[in-house]
Formats: C-alpha cells, structure tokens, sequence
C-alpha cells in the first residue's frame, strides 16, 4: 500500500515537472513572437512584439508626399492593428499547444485590425531599419 502511494506521487512529480517545463518553454517561445507588417503600398511598416507593443514604426519618404496627414495616421494605424492581429494569432497558435482545446481561443485577442483588410500582403517584408 505505502509503494503504491510513493509510485503514485513519484507520477504526479514527474508529470508535474514535464508539465513546468513545457510552460517554460512556451513562455519563452511567447516572449520571442514580433510581426512586422507592410502597408500594401509599401509606405508604412509596423513591427509588434508579443505582448502587442509597438517596437518599430517606419514611414517611407514618399509616404509624406502622397498622404495627407491624417490618412498617414490612419494607414500607420491600419497597419499596427492588423500587426497586432497577427501577433495575438501567433501567440494563441503557440499557447494552444498547452491549453485544454478552446481554452486558448478564448484568450485571444479581438482582431480589431484583421489582416484580409490588406488582402494578399507580404506581410513579414520590412524594409531594412
């Protein structure tokens, strides 16, 4: 009785020391996600990090030329959204792979800025910063 006790703990440790060291690793996987997006027109890029903030915001030259001010806002926030879409799809892809089924889709977050918006993109084609 008391070795099949001691069997059944020695399980539970083990089972929870692979289960810590999988969280490890996703924690770490999630800490290395960043997207960089590119306006279609090649005028803004945006590069997000994994907990959706902005790392890098670049604007073309000719961006000043062709936008009023205002639709410059709009695009590079057009942009950072749909980043940032991207990011929280990667991110739940990544934590799905230790959440229970559903569990990571629900931490999701919205897709405010959703990435067909831009229609076929080279979405991870940043200009050199």
């Amino acid at each position: 009785m008391v070795t099949d006790h001691q069997a059944n703990v020695e399980r539970l440790l083990g089972e929870y020391r692979r289960s810590r060291e999988q969280l490890g690793e996703v924690h770490r996987r999630l800490a290395e996600i960043s997207e960089t997006v590119t306006s279609p027109d090649s005028s803004v890029a945006v590069t997000v990090g994994h907990r959706g903030i902005v790392q890098r915001v670049w604007i073309a030259d000719h961006a000043y030329r062709r936008y009023r001010p205002a639709d410059l806002a709009v695009l590079v926030t057009h942009t950072i959204q749909v980043a940032s879409a991207s990011v929280a799809a990667v991110s739940a892809r990544v934590a799905s792979e230790v959440l229970a089924p559903g569990e990571a889709a629900g931490r999701q977050a919205p897709n405010n800025g959703r990435s067909e918006d831009f229609g076929q993109q080279s979405v991870r084609q940043a200009p050199s910063w």
